[in-house]
């Protein structure tokens, strides 16, 4: 999320300075990539993503063994 607002900071920073026209963002991520606002977007969704998948994981492994340990043999076949 910071270099989402660090990204954002420059751009509105620079559209001020440009006054209708057109600069080239330079500094923090800018450095880096060409859109780091898109960039650090998509590394917080995919954050989201990946911390949504953990739970469900984990959640089906306790379900998981929660059937085994209650049904035993019998739970594996269904």
């Amino acid at each position: 999320m910071k270099v989402n607002i660090t990204s954002d900071r420059v751009l509105v920073r620079l559209k001020e300075e440009a006054k209708g026209g057109y600069k080239i963002p330079k500094g923090g991520w800018f450095e880096v990539v060409s859109c780091p606002n898109y960039m650090g977007e998509m590394a917080e969704w995919l954050g989201w993503v990946g911390l949504g998948c953990a739970k469900l994981v984990t959640s089906c492994a306790c379900i998981f063994s929660l059937y085994i340990r209650k049904f035993g043999a019998e739970s594996k076949s269904a």
